[in-house]
């Protein structure tokens, strides 16, 4: 069983679906509301690559953890929407790569 969680942390982080076509939301600002590991809240900025109406891949300057709730707002358009932590893969010290995967599919979200 250790090493099925080995092999699903190492593999490259994509999201599901159909990409948007829209190159603005290839490359997205976002804004993204949680809680850290000792439950402080968090406010962060962040760029959403493989954006799709069921998600996306965030880099992102927080710690999450898989299971996690976010709220996630597009720069453009400033509706928070609910998403949860997939998958998250450190970048560096201070920078994750997050996959995060809406609630319900969100076509709209990623138009200006």
């Amino acid at each position: 069983m250790n090493q099925v969680s080995a092999n699903l942390k190492s593999e490259p982080l994509k999201s599901a679906g159909q990409n948007v076509s829209d190159s603005k939301a290839a490359n997205a600002m976002v804004y993204v509301y949680g809680h850290g590991p000792a439950r402080n809240p968090f406010y962060k900025e962040g760029r959403a690559f493989n954006a799709t109406a069921d998600g996306a891949l965030l880099l992102l300057n927080a710690v999450v953890s898989c299971g996690q709730k976010l709220l996630v707002m597009n720069g453009a358009r400033q509706e928070p929407v609910e998403a949860e932590v997939v998958r998250t893969r450190s970048v560096n010290a201070q920078t994750c790569e997050v996959e995060i995967a809406f609630t319900l599919p969100r076509p709209d979200f990623w138009a200006a």
